[in-house]
């Protein structure tokens, strides 16, 4: 499997850096969602979220942020990331 998310992962490991699989974090969310929820997520083209996607993705940012050993950035976490269920 050669994809950039591998390769992510691969560096992160070598540099002995945290790492946060957003690939399968967001898309076990938007399979949760069903395709039609997840069609209204996106401008025309497909890439770029609308504010309603840009909420679900920062959400998925912050549960994976949560599940990391020893997060160092928790503590600058707003209330409504603390509210966040990983």
């Amino acid at each position: 499997m050669n994809t950039y998310a591998k390769w992510a992962a691969e560096v992160a490991a070598s540099e002995g850096v945290p790492f946060v699989d957003l690939n399968e974090i967001i898309a076990r969310r938007y399979d949760e969602l069903g395709p039609d929820k997840v069609e209204t997520l996106f401008f025309g083209d497909h890439t770029h979220t609308n504010r309603e996607g840009a909420e679900i993705n920062a959400d998925r940012v912050i549960a994976g942020l949560m599940k990391l050993k020893n997060d160092p950035l928790v503590v600058y976490f707003s209330a409504k990331a603390k509210a966040v269920k990983p």
